[in-house]
């Protein structure tokens, strides 16, 4: 159901109307895959981009999550004091990871070793329901540092010239943050 078709449940014209606003200026506002440029994170816009409200939702979920760890485990987690991965999950056009892969390796893998600091793990899928796609994973300190190193990257002329190039390869962007068991934190920490 579209957020037009949801305004129609108002029956109060005014609540309508400024329903009917509101998707409108969602509508505007949301580039295409295919159009956007990155945003100052350095996501493609591949599922469409998150808006200044929904990035505070971002936020408010991680703090919500934190606070369930906490008291599910005793576990002190927060956006400041925990680290936490970054798992990026691209679905490329059938044949074309040997491609992407080389082009990364050429173009791309410098740059994010050099601002985003540790990657975690690359990876392709071979067999499954999941082929051609690219996992990678980066280890950050914090959400905020993850924060300040996407937009680092995203500012970088090398990213933006490499990314034009990834772009008409992707098909799909899932981005997950991840919070390492107790045990394995240390790991991420070396």
């Amino acid at each position: 159901m579209t957020r037009r078709a949801r305004c129609d449940r108002y029956e109060d014209s005014e609540e309508r109307r400024r329903c009917d606003d509101r998707a409108a200026s969602d509508e505007r506002s949301t580039p295409t895959a295919t159009t956007a440029p990155p945003d100052r994170d350095g996501d493609l816009h591949l599922r469409g981009p998150l808006r200044r409200r929904d990035r505070a939702d971002v936020a408010s979920s991680f703090d919500h999550m934190a606070s369930s760890i906490a008291r599910e485990t005793g576990r002190v987690v927060s956006a400041r004091q925990t680290v936490i991965v970054e798992m990026r999950e691209y679905t490329l056009q059938a044949g074309k990871v040997p491609e992407y892969l080389q082009l990364y390796e050429r173009e791309g893998l410098e740059i994010q070793r050099e601002i985003l600091g540790q990657m975690v793990g690359y990876y392709s899928t071979e067999v499954g329901s999941a082929i051609n796609e690219v996992v990678h994973l980066w280890a950050y300190e914090s959400f905020e540092d993850r924060r300040q190193r996407r937009a680092r990257l995203a500012a970088h002329p090398g990213w933006q010239a490499y990314v034009t190039k990834i772009r008409p390869m992707l098909v799909e962007q899932r981005n997950r943050i991840l919070t390492p068991a107790p045990f394995f934190e240390p790991e991420l920490r070396r």
